[in-house]
């Protein structure tokens, strides 16, 4: 594996990870600021809306980060596919 192989794999699986924290904090976040906004007595359809917006700029967040997640595996695997061809040509 060539150093640029390693540092893909690795990156991309950081990414991963960070996703995932990224997802689950976030998700906790919107769910405090939900009960938040009851206890103060905000109207459960102005919650509903908020939680839908903000969940779904979550969600596009995170699809953006693993958009470049998968550049990165594909990065590292067609290095792969690439060394075992010129190995075996």
């Amino acid at each position: 594996m060539t150093m640029i192989e390693n540092t893909a794999k690795l990156v991309a699986g950081t990414v991963d990870a960070g996703v995932i924290v990224l997802l689950v904090g976030g998700l906790g976040f919107l769910l405090a600021q939900c009960v938040k906004s009851w206890i103060n007595g905000t109207g459960r359809e102005a919650i509903f809306v908020k939680l839908r917006l903000n969940l779904g700029q979550l969600i596009l967040l995170a699809l953006e980060f693993l958009i470049v997640s998968d550049i990165l595996h594909s990065i590292a695997h067609r290095s792969l596919e690439g060394s075992c061809q010129r190995n075996f040509a």
